[in-house]
């Protein structure tokens, strides 16, 4: 079982925005895939509309449960990335949800993903006042079909 990976191939000359995560599974798993029907919509001249069912069901959203990342990266006891790395991810690799990105699960398989939402809503993980510097919530992606 490997790690779970969000890569992003920059294709202009300088290469800037390139950038790979790697995070533990214990720490970010992927959980409840939503599944959705792949239609496609066509209008005629005549103003009929016709449906074309491309798919009966496919993962198209994938919730991704971050339980504990640290808030920078680690080494030991596990090696993962943390919370800042994941920021400047989203916000300068491939800027929140205008640009594509590979997700990887632990099993190898990968997708085609851009960021919905849910970085908002991860909560530092502290107890009785005192900051535990590790990170919990939600994100969801949604895999780009082509």
């Amino acid at each position: 079982m490997g790690q779970i990976t969000w890569s992003h191939t920059d294709s202009s000359p300088t290469g800037e925005l390139t950038g790979s995560l790697s995070f533990n599974p214990a720490l970010m798993q992927m959980v409840e895939p939503r599944y959705f029907p792949i239609q496609r919509v066509s209008i005629a001249e005549s103003g009929q509309v016709w449906v074309f069912q491309l798919s009966s069901t496919i993962e198209l959203e994938l919730l991704v449960e971050v339980m504990d990342i640290p808030t920078s990266a680690q080494t030991t006891p596990v090696a993962t990335d943390g919370y800042a790395a994941l920021y400047t991810f989203l916000t300068t690799k491939v800027n929140w949800s205008q640009r594509a990105f590979t997700f990887t699960d632990p099993d190898g398989e990968s997708f085609t993903v851009r960021y919905i939402g849910g970085f908002e809503t991860l909560r530092e993980a502290g107890g009785r006042g005192e900051r535990a510097d590790r990170w919990n919530g939600q994100l969801v992606l949604r895999r780009v079909v082509t």
